[in-house]
Order: structure tokens, then sequence, then C-alpha cells
């Protein structure tokens, strides 16, 4: 399971439960069965309590899906 689609994720090298605080999906395109699709995350900043994070979603080089999230440092 995608750690988008939980609301919350624990960092295994920091040793923290992450809680995502906000997500926002925009939908550009569409995939096929049998396609082959891509996953590439931009961090925007890593800090102590607050990351901010981009997910681009592609098939054949074309942007499908962007998602946008923001996770807070709950433990």
């Amino acid at each position: 399971m995608s750690p988008w689609a939980t609301p919350w994720r624990f960092h295994p090298i920091r040793r923290e439960i992450w809680s995502r605080q906000n997500l926002s999906l925009d939908y550009a395109g569409s995939a096929q069965a049998g396609d082959w699709l891509e996953a590439r995350v931009d961090i925007q900043k890593q800090g102590s309590r607050l990351s901010f994070a981009n997910c681009y979603i592609f098939v054949n080089e074309q942007r499908i899906v962007r998602a946008s999230a923001v996770f807070l440092a709950a433990g």
C-alpha cells in the first residue's frame, strides 16, 4: 500500500510516527490495464515537525497524476 494512501506512517530511520495532515490530487490523464506506472517523489521541505512532498505518476513519460501532501511528526 502506498504511504500516500494511509493517514499515518512510521518513519523507520527517525523512529517517529508521521500523520498525513493534507492530501490533494490532480488528475491530468489516465492509464490503461497493463500500462507501466512510474512514481517520482519530490520532497519540498522536511522540518522537525512538518514535511511537504509532491508525488508525480507517469505513463510513458506523460504525467497523469500529481499528489501533494503535508505530513506532521506525531511521535
